[in-house]
């Protein structure tokens, strides 16, 4: 079995046994949201609605980087 996820804690990395799971996408939650808060406010403020398809950018973390990118986002 291989699993793949997004905005993974890197839980699975950190076990002696290594299980199925090889990678997840991890995002800044704390710019989603800011980007989020931007996007209401516009909205509602100024009658500017945020696009139906919004996107965000992520970090592949896999075992051999969980700890680093757990670092750079401040986890």
């Amino acid at each position: 079995m291989i699993g793949v996820g997004i905005n993974g804690s890197g839980a699975a990395f950190s076990r002696d046994n290594p299980t199925g799971f090889h990678g997840t996408v991890a995002v800044s939650s704390t710019m989603h949201g800011r980007q989020t808060a931007e996007d209401l406010y516009r909205w509602i403020s100024e009658d500017q609605e945020p696009p139906a398809n919004t996107e965000t950018s992520g970090t592949l973390m896999t075992r051999d980087n969980w700890e680093e990118v757990r670092a750079a986002l401040g986890l």
